[in-house]
Parts: C-alpha cells; structure tokens; sequence
C-alpha cells in the first residue's frame, strides 16, 4: 500500500514496521518523518518567527498577509516552489469580484483570529497544528484527521474512491474563542471584500422580509472610519449585515430554524423595551444629543421606526404566523410609516403620515406622495388580519352572520387600499422597471402579490361552503380565479421585463412563492380540456418562477415540489385523454353537459387541494366542484 501526491511521488504507508504519516512523508533517507517544518512560506521568505495558526500564522493575521503552506519534502523528492496540494483555504490570491466563496471565507477568517482548535488537548503527536489540507478541488480535510479516513480518499486502489467520504461534525468552539471572534473588526482584515457584501446587503435587502433600516452611504463611512473603535454591539450588527448578504450571495446555509424564529420573538421584545413603537420624541431617547453609527438625529428616528416596522413584516411573514400570534399588535402601534428611501439615504426630513389599524388611506390623490413601503406595511396588516380572521373561524366556530360580516369588512378594506394606490404604483410593466431603479422592486411585487392572495383567501375560505347557495359559490369561485389569475399575469409581465434586463431584479421576494402556490391550486383544480394545454403552459410560468427563489429562500422548495406534482397530475390528464381515471390517480372526467360525452367537451376536477391548511369544507373551490 502506497500514499501518492499530486506532484508524481508517492512513498508506503509502512516502512519498516513504522507506519508514515500520510501528511508528512519520508525524510531523504526514506525514513518515516517524526515532524515536519511548519513554518508558513511567507514567514520563511521574511526570515521571521512563525506560529502557525488557523487560517492563518499569528505574524500574518497581525499584518494582513497571505500565509500559504508548501508540501513538505519526501523521499527523493524536492519540492518544487510551485504551490502543492497542501495549502491553507485562505491561501488563495483573490479576484477583484466578489463571490459566495470569497464572501464565506472573508467573514470566516475576519471572525476567527485564533484558531477554534487552539484551546482543545492535542491527543497525539500526529494530529498537527490545526489547518486544514487541500485533498482535492474544494475538499478539504483537517489535519490530524486519522489516517483511515484520509486513506478512503487518497487510495487509488479502492474502487469506490469517487465516493466522498462523509467528514465528521466538528467540535464546537468554545465560548472564549466566540467571544474573541465577536471582538474581531472584520473590516481590519479585508475592506474591499467587507465593502463589497455591505453592497450586496443594501441592494438585495428589498427583497427580503425586511425595509432597509440604515442610509448606505452614511453606514459604510461609519463602518470604514471605525476601525478598531466599533462597540460589540456595532459589531453584532455589523456581522449580522455581513452574514445575510452572505445568504443573499448564494452562499451554502446551515441555519437553526428554531433558533432563527427564538430569536424574532427576542427581537420584537426588545423592541417594546426600546419604545420602538414611539416617534423618538415620545420616547425615552427624546433627549440624547449624540447618535450611533454616524447618524443624524433625523436618520436615527427614521431607522428606529424602519427598524420596528421591519420586525412587523417579519412577525407576520416568516412562516410561523398565524399559527404562532403576533407580538408587535398592530393597535399598539404609534409611529409613522417610513419616508421615502432618497430622503431617508439625503438625511432630509419627509412628511409621512401616520398608521391607522382601523382606517387606511381613502383616496390615491390624498396621499400620492406616501412611499411604497407605506402602502406595503399596511397591505401586510390587511393581509395578516385576514389570515388570522380565517385560522380563528377554521379553530372556533362563531355565528355564520358575524362571520360573514367581518369577512366583507376586510374585503371591503383591501379593495379600498387597492383603489387608494396613486397611477405610479399600479401594477404594470412601466411602474414595475421605476420600482427597480429606485431600488423598491421587492417591495412593490410583494404587495401586489399579497393583494391577490388576499382577496383569494377571502373568497375561497367559508364555513359551510358546501351549504350556501350554488350561485354563491360560484360567485366566489370565479373572484378567486380572476386574483389567481391575475397572479400569472404579473408573472408574465415580470418575466418579459426580465428578459430584456435580467439585472432588474436578482432576488424574488419570498411572498411570491406562497401567492403563486395558492394561484396554481385555485386554477388548476378544474376546468374544461379544451383550455388544458394553455394551463399547463401558464403553471409553467409559476413554476419558473418559484424555482428561481429556492437558491436564497429554502422554504420555496416545499412550494416548487407541490407545484411540480400537480404539473404532473395535469400532464397526466392531458395524456390520458377521454378514458375515465381510477380513483387513485385522484381526480375525475366530467361531462359538461348531457349531451356531450366526448373528450372535447368534458372537464376535469381534481379531489384534493395543494393548499391543506384550513379544513375542505371550508374550501369555495373544491367543494363547488363536488
């Protein structure tokens, strides 16, 4: 049994009954080398002390350098100055682009100037010194891992070598090391790659859950002329920015859920601490003369109330709500709705008018110059409210009269804050490309999405469905096809848009897989054959476009495989033509008429809606076609 390397060489694994460290070679002699120099390249060259840490040498973290590790000589063979397969992660020149790799390794190495492993008992002599080796392209192995495992990689005589081995969890660091991380100015050790996520950040953040809450320019001056002098709680922030943008880069995510959705509860808590609910002049901040993060007084009332209203939307749209009630209650609620994003970015002080839970905006001339984060923030409380209203009535029956009374009051409200919305935020194929240049494309999808899905839920989401009167069924069935519809529309209009200027939106807000799943169900639960290929075509469309969101947001996965099923189902009604279904395939032929019994003038009804969340016999749209 041999070890071979990439530059040609390769030496036994045992060699006179003593086994070889497969990291470490053979000496020129051909013995079985006891240590090796492990000094890095750039120390060596200086002619300096080197203590080797990871990522990187003490001496080169100090001063920023690039610390790479050659291969160490083995029998026979020199080294040659190129660089070998053994090297540190870290070690590689970077470009002046930025992406997902050179992101995740930048915040690594920022966060960590000391090696996590340089607290924990070293158990023998061959476990090394903590870096990681380069055993293949972008695979790595901690050095000191036990030869076994190394050797399933490295055997060439193994037939399943194609097989990666799974590496084992690593050990968690310790409190002290996380601490010193935390200290750690990740701009200190690379500030054009910093800069350039903080970048990423601002652009994207509009695509998220969230409203921008601190003016760009003003932070990233902060951020560059704070070197060294940032608070640990400048630096949570400024790592919590860093590791969304890292998110929104693309970047590989392994996050605890739970741990994310404690955390939003913690959050909304602090902010009732804080009297985020209060204009700063009502607060207990009233008085202060000297503001954070380079802030004025005029943008740090804006960002607190940006702030609170983005742990609004959170609370709401995260995925835990209704099942999980809502902290931050909308009647508690006391500040303004944002200014527009070129006043908040200038420092200018805007008018914006106050949020009112009961009554919204009456007419669009009234209020035309309300900024589109105003209108979204009051369509999520519409949209909110009536998810609550529906999982209240699905959990705990109330008088089919009070019921029906609160459902049209809330319909009555959204169809007020549509026709409020000035002719510049209409939803359209001009309006939609002004929203991406002035940075509000997310927010400007997101609610035109959550309107439609809106009036959907309150249409299609009775008590006793299957026991009002057919044509009101019917009547409600058909409002929640146009909305659905509506839905694909703004799809196809988004998507030819897109194609002529694909740099107009790189994020899709994660409301649209949601709304696009519930339009897909609503239109696709039955309908005659003869408008079947052009359904197929339409759920495309949607189909597209929720798998274009699984790369940032993880939760639009579950949405892509309940559209691709039922794309499937509707493929298989197509091939199946005019023979009847078995029971198990789960849906029916009908005729639509008595007289007419051919494939042509027949329809389909599916029995089972994607949408499982409210009972089926409160379902306007399955039931209307039992």
């Amino acid at each position: 049994m041999c070890y071979f390397y990439d530059d040609g060489s390769h030496c036994k694994t045992v060699i006179d009954g003593e086994a070889v460290n497969a990291h470490w070679g053979v000496t020129k002699a051909g013995k079985p080398r006891k240590r090796l120099a492990i000094a890095c390249v750039t120390c060596r060259e200086k002619k300096i002390k080197c203590d080797p840490d990871y990522p990187r040498c003490v001496q080169c973290e100090k001063f920023g350098r690039i610390c790479k590790f050659k291969n160490a000589p083995r029998g026979g063979h020199n080294t040659s100055p190129s660089t070998s397969p053994i090297e540190l992660d870290d070690g590689r020149q970077h470009n002046g682009s930025l992406d997902a790799g050179d992101l995740r390794r930048s915040v690594s190495d920022a966060s960590s100037p000391r090696s996590p492993r340089a607290g924990m008992h070293v158990d023998s002599p061959d476990r090394g010194y903590g870096k990681r080796l380069k055993i293949g392209t972008e695979a790595y192995i901690a050095n000191g891992e036990s030869p076994a495992s190394f050797n399933a990689v490295m055997d060439y005589s193994n037939p399943r070598i194609a097989e990666q081995q799974p590496f084992p969890e690593p050990t968690r660091i310790s409190d002290e090391v996380l601490s010193r991380a935390w200290r750690t100015d990740p701009f200190a050790s690379n500030p054009h790659l910093i800069t350039s996520a903080l970048t990423r950040f601002f652009a994207n953040v509009d695509s998220t859950m969230i409203l921008q809450f601190l003016p760009e320019e003003i932070f990233k001056y902060w951020v560059i002329t704070s070197v060294d002098r940032k608070s640990p709680e400048d630096l949570m922030l400024l790592y919590s920015m860093l590791a969304v943008g890292s998110a929104l880069c693309g970047d590989p995510k392994h996050i605890a859920y739970e741990e994310a959705d404690e955390l939003v509860a913690s959050a909304a808590a602090s902010a009732a601490c804080l009297q985020l609910s209060l204009e700063l002049n009502h607060s207990r901040e009233s008085s202060m003369t000297a503001f954070p993060l380079g802030l004025t007084r005029i943008t740090y009332a804006e960002s607190r109330k940006r702030t609170f209203w983005s742990l609004f939307m959170l609370e709401r749209l995260s995925g835990l709500f209704p099942e999980r009630p809502v902290m931050l209650n909308a009647e508690d609620i006391y500040v303004q709705l944002p200014a527009d994003i070129h006043s908040f970015e200038k420092g200018i002080e805007a008018q914006s008018r106050s949020f009112d839970p009961y009554e919204l905006i009456r007419t669009a001339e009234q209020h035309s110059d309300t900024a589109v984060a105003g209108y979204h923030i009051e369509m999520v409380h519409i949209w909110s409210d009536c998810q609550a209203t529906i999982y209240r009535m699905a959990l705990r029956r109330t008088p089919l009269e009070a019921e029906t009374i609160k459902l049209q009051a809330l319909v009555e409200k959204a169809e007020k804050w549509n026709s409020s919305l000035p002719s510049r935020m209409t939803f359209g194929g001009t309006n939609l490309e002004a929203a991406a240049y002035t940075r509000s494309i997310g927010t400007f999808l997101s609610m035109h999405l959550l309107y439609h899905h809106t009036m959907i839920e309150l249409n299609r989401h009775r008590h006793g469905a299957n026991q009002l009167p057919k044509d009101v069924q019917m009547e409600h069935s058909a409002k929640c096809r146009d909305h659905a519809s509506s839905v694909i529309d703004m799809l196809n209009c988004l998507e030819r848009i897109l194609r002529v200027r694909p740099t107009l939106l790189s994020i899709p807000p994660p409301a649209m897989a949601i709304v696009v799943t519930e339009a897909v169900d609503v239109l696709t639960a039955g309908g005659p054959m003869t408008v079947l290929g052009e359904l197929i075509d339409r759920v495309r469309i949607a189909k597209s476009a929720v798998d274009k969101m699984t790369g940032v947001w993880g939760s639009s996965s579950k949405d892509r495989q309940a559209i691709d099923r039922r794309l499937q189902k509707l493929n298989r009604i197509r091939e199946q033509g005019s023979r009847s279904p078995s029971p198990i395939q789960g849906y029916r032929l009908l005729p639509l008429s008595e007289e007419a019994r051919d494939k042509e003038n027949s329809h389909w009804q599916i029995f089972d809606p994607i949408e499982d969340t409210f009972p089926k016999d409160m379902d306007m749209i399955y039931i209307a076609l039992d």
